[in-house]
């Protein structure tokens, strides 16, 4: 007789136990949801955020920046190679989520930044050249394409055996014969 009891109680226990489980992956899937259409919504107000703070922290660049390069190289480079993989990092998520805007304007700061620098030779600014190249490519227009094609040939002559320098050939190509470029 107590046994039967016992048995009736746990089942019942089971039961409830399996129910909290079911309420808390409920929960945590609407938590899930809710951060992803919040996301998805914010997407531009967030990356902006983060391209300010970025900018921010670099400081304006003035003949003051160009002298801290020119001064000092290796200091220069230790100093501001967190900015840059910042700035590298923000643009894969953008071109990711497809913030073309956002892409261009970040990339094309960033090459006018650190262009003549001694960072210029970093492989995160040859991936900056390239999401340039290839956001300006998205574009899809005449007065673009010979930006985009100065660009992976920009990034051809400064990492020839680069990450992306398969894929800035084929760009080259593929702007060469849809726009007639030579």
């Amino acid at each position: 007789m107590m046994l039967t009891g016992f048995v009736k109680w746990s089942r019942i226990r089971d039961k409830a136990e399996k129910g909290l489980k079911m309420k808390g992956f409920l929960i945590f899937m609407v938590l899930v949801v809710g951060g992803s259409i919040y996301l998805f919504t914010h997407t531009h107000e967030l990356l902006q955020q983060a391209i300010d703070a970025v900018e921010k922290d670099e400081g304006p660049n003035d003949q003051a920046f160009q002298d801290q390069n020119s001064s000092d190289p290796v200091k220069f480079a230790d100093r501001y190679r967190g900015d840059l993989k910042e700035r590298v990092m923000i643009v894969r998520f953008d071109s990711f989520l497809g913030e073309d805007d956002l892409t261009l304007d970040l990339t094309r700061k960033s090459r006018d930044r650190y262009d003549q620098t001694s960072l210029a030779n970093d492989p995160l600014y040859g991936e900056l050249l390239y999401h340039l190249a290839q956001a300006v490519e998205d574009q899809a227009s005449a007065i673009s394409a010979p930006e985009a094609n100065d660009t992976c040939k920009r990034y051809l002559a400064l990492f020839p055996d680069g990450k992306h320098a398969t894929e800035s050939s084929a760009m080259i190509q593929r702007l060469a014969y849809k726009f007639n470029l030579h």
